[in-house]
């Protein structure tokens, strides 16, 4: 007690000076200002403290706290404190950007003299759903997620839509036991999304009823079905570099007629994926094919079931298409085949490959693209070496 009643005296004798307030540039701080926080990981907001030396002025007006990304040469107002013996302020932050803080004693003509200070914040390079964030689309939004960052996803059922743009970021299901579902429809313009399932979607009147690929999007390991749009591409519209792997389609519809998939104006890869059609699906195009770019790439996947290849022009001497299996025998090259794919159980939808099959070691040859087990590639969804049997094992999880 006796303690607090001298510092109280020590402030008001302090504040009761007759100093006049000089606005002449230093060569250091009028004041010192520390900052400091107690963050380890950072999954939402945090918390960051300012400490700064008693200071009294003539007239004053009140503290002035503002703050800035140090990479960023404008300062944002965080806080006017009008008690002249506050010492300190906790800020709380919603990004892992290091930042400069800086606070300004003011007096009523507005002259400021300011003590200026930085700190480094911890990086979050990944996000765990629902853990840490409630679903992918949310996390993706955050503030916290930055080019190359990860979003690691559980088994769960996600209704929100996912929009993977202006960010380049690696979103991918950790799910182990059941499946991580997405129930609305994803447009991935950068970065990678891995490892779901996206059914049951309708997307209206546009392009890509279950996913939509574009600029330099992948999409790898999903299954993708039972998926509408009003234009092209029931299950994936893809354009631009936008590429595919390892991905099952099966049972989408278009009321254009371009079923599972529709490619359009693209310079991307559509590598070792499986196109099905069964049923009352089976009408229309399964794959569909307009305007392609150079240095387009179609390789070493299975068509099976209504018109296979459907394309309004391919010009063989920009774009590769090759040993895959379609009703056609020659699109650009000559090693397509047109056998029974035999699957392993058509009507519960495991579209495995049988022995049998004469998809099995028939892919490209070029060990690029050879299976996990170092054979020739074996075309369609379980093949290649981003092959993923049951198309959800997590490649590992984050340790920050």
């Amino acid at each position: 007690m006796i303690k607090y009643y001298s510092s109280l005296l020590l402030l008001f004798t302090f504040f009761s000076c007759d100093w006049p307030f000089q606005t002449k540039s230093t060569d250091g701080d009028i004041f010192l200002l520390s900052v400091s926080h107690e963050i380890v990981r950072m999954i939402d907001s945090a918390a960051v403290y300012l400490t700064w030396d008693p200071m009294s002025v003539e007239d004053f007006s009140h503290f002035r706290i503002e703050r800035k990304n140090i990479v960023n040469n404008d300062w944002i107002l965080v806080e006017d404190v009008v008690d002249p013996l506050v010492q300190e302020y906790t800020d709380y932050i919603f990004d892992d950007e290091n930042l400069a803080y800086r606070v300004g004693i003011m007096d009523i003509d507005q002259n400021v003299l300011w003590s200026e200070n930085t700190v480094l914040i911890p990086a979050t390079t990944s996000l765990i759903i629902p853990d840490e964030w409630p679903t992918p689309a949310r996390a993706f939004q955050s503030p916290l997620v930055d080019d190359g960052d990860s979003i690691f996803v559980r088994e769960g059922h996600y209704k929100d839509t996912l929009s993977m743009i202006g960010k380049t970021v690696y979103v991918t299901s950790i799910a182990e036991i059941d499946t991580a579902i997405l129930f609305s429809r994803v447009v991935v313009n950068a970065g990678v999304l891995r490892g779901f399932c996206i059914k049951n979607v309708s997307s209206g009147l546009q392009n890509g009823g279950g996913v939509y690929i574009s600029g330099s999007g992948k999409v790898r390991n999903c299954i993708i079905k039972n998926n509408g749009s009003g234009r092209n591409g029931g299950g994936v519209y893809i354009r631009q570099g936008g590429s595919l792997y390892n991905s099952m389609l099966f049972n989408n519809v278009s009321a254009y007629g371009s079923m599972n998939i529709y490619i359009e104006n693209a310079s991307g890869k559509i590598i070792n994926n499986t196109f099905v059609l069964l049923g009352d699906h089976e009408y229309g195009s399964n794959v569909s094919v307009s305007n392609l770019d150079a240095g387009f790439t179609y390789l070493n996947n299975i068509i099976y079931g209504a018109q296979n290849f459907n394309t309004d022009s391919v010009n063989c001497s920009l774009v590769t298409i090759d040993y895959s299996r379609m009703d056609q025998l020659f699109i650009c090259g000559d090693s397509v085949i047109s056998d029974n794919p035999y699957f392993v159980n058509e009507n519960t939808a495991d579209f495995h490959l049988m022995p049998n099959s004469s998809c099995i070691n028939s892919g490209h040859p070029d060990g690029i693209y050879n299976n996990l087990d170092g054979s020739r590639n074996t075309m369609g969804a379980y093949g290649g070496p981003n092959a993923s049997d049951d198309f959800f094992n997590p490649p590992y999880l984050p340790n920050n």
